[in-house]
């Protein structure tokens, strides 16, 4: 196998910031893409005394995932068959595995701009051919569906679609969600539903998911979004197929093999007490939603945004006389805020990725403003 790309753009926007001395300023990421995290004492004090791992033995874990815990990952997604889970260190390691199940060279791809990198890049390193189907501000960065339906040929092979979306915010609605199904029943295509973010939502409505337990459809979940546990390293893919996930086990014995034992146990445990987890952090989002449109009403003239819909993410329009690049590098000298131009997620323009998770975020947002009002 041959990788015709190797470096994510935005893994080369960091690097950019490293190589001259800035990232060593950043105090504050705006463009946090997860939500509020726990320390270890934090998240233990939620446990019951039994419930801590002071006598784990430190071996390797079952390559598909601990079944306890894939009953809980099943549990915490409403599903039934926790048979149908695959862990991973990390969505990426999972995003990759069922790509390289998936994909051939000449396959073709769907998947829509902005979007997180490697939704991009990674089917380009099988040497598929990638169309992306661009959102706009205009439409409130709605998924055209029927756009994707116009872009199906008889060499898709794969359709990739967040739910919410990243970086928008914005949401899929059920009667579109169908349409989808749609595209990928009784065929040879299949569909990636990313739904990191999907228990990020700030209303009492919950986010339809795009997961349904059919031989084509793939969903994909993760520690670090909505809980918030980066440090646990550990995704998962929901794959009803048992011929795909035999594939996918296969290829996974040559990557991570497992995940850790201890990050199992404790996600295991964290996701007994998710609700209480997601209520705080889901209120930090709205508080912090709020907060910056009052900031975005304060700054008309500079700012332009759409709220989201869900999920943790949103992109904003800073009206600039200066790049995109150089605009961040001035945040990050003047306030040590860090912001991602989306250019990097494959939207060009003076768009920037709004990460609205963290607890911090009320505290630099008023650096934000007077670096905006000083240039």
């Amino acid at each position: 196998m041959q990788f015709q790309q190797c470096k994510l753009p935005h893994h080369a926007f960091y690097e950019k910031l490293r190589k001259t001395g800035l990232l060593e300023l950043v105090q504050f990421n705006l463009s946090d893409a997860c939500a509020e995290t726990y320390s270890l004492n934090e998240l233990q004090s939620l446990f019951e005394e039994d419930e801590l791992c002071k006598d784990a033995p430190l071996t390797y874990a079952n390559i598909q995932g601990d079944p306890s815990l894939r009953q809980s990952i099943s549990d915490f997604h409403g599903q039934e068959n926790p048979d149908h889970y695959v862990t991973f260190c990390g969505a990426q390691e999972a995003l990759f595995t069922c790509m390289a199940a998936l994909l051939k060279a000449g396959d073709e791809v769907i998947t829509l701009t902005p979007a997180y990198p490697p939704l991009l890049q990674t089917p380009l390193l099988f040497g598929a051919q990638v169309q992306s189907i661009p959102l706009t501000a205009e439409n409130h960065w709605k998924i055209p569906i029927e756009e994707i339906e116009k872009s199906i040929t008889k060499r898709t092979k794969l359709i990739i679609v967040n739910q919410p979306h990243n970086p928008t915010g914005s949401m899929i609605e059920k009667r579109e969600i169908e349409r989808l199904w749609s595209c990928v029943e009784n065929s040879n295509r299949y569909l990636i539903a990313d739904e990191v973010s999907v228990h990020t939502t700030f209303n009492t409505k919950p986010v339809d998911s795009l997961y349904r337990s059919l031989p084509n459809i793939i969903g994909v979940g993760v520690s670090s979004k909505s809980l918030g546990l980066a440090g646990i390293r550990i995704g998962w893919l929901m794959v009803s197929n048992e011929h795909l996930r035999e594939k996918v086990l296969d290829i996974k014995s040559y990557l991570s093999i497992c995940c850790s034992r201890i990050d199992e146990h404790y996600l295991k445990h964290a996701l007994l007490h998710s609700k209480k987890i997601l209520a705080r952090n889901n209120q930090l989002v709205s508080e912090n939603i709020n907060l910056f449109s009052n900031c975005c009403d304060r700054l008309s003239d500079q700012i332009q945004w759409h709220p989201p819909k869900a999920g943790l993410l949103s992109l904003v329009a800073i009206n600039q006389e200066k790049q995109a690049d150089r605009f961040s590098e001035t945040l990050i000298q003047e306030a040590g805020i860090m912001l991602l131009p989306a250019h990097y997620l494959g939207l060009p323009g003076n768009y920037f990725r709004i990460g609205l998770g963290k607890k911090a975020f009320k505290d630099h947002l008023p650096n934000f403003e007077r670096v905006l009002a000083q240039h």
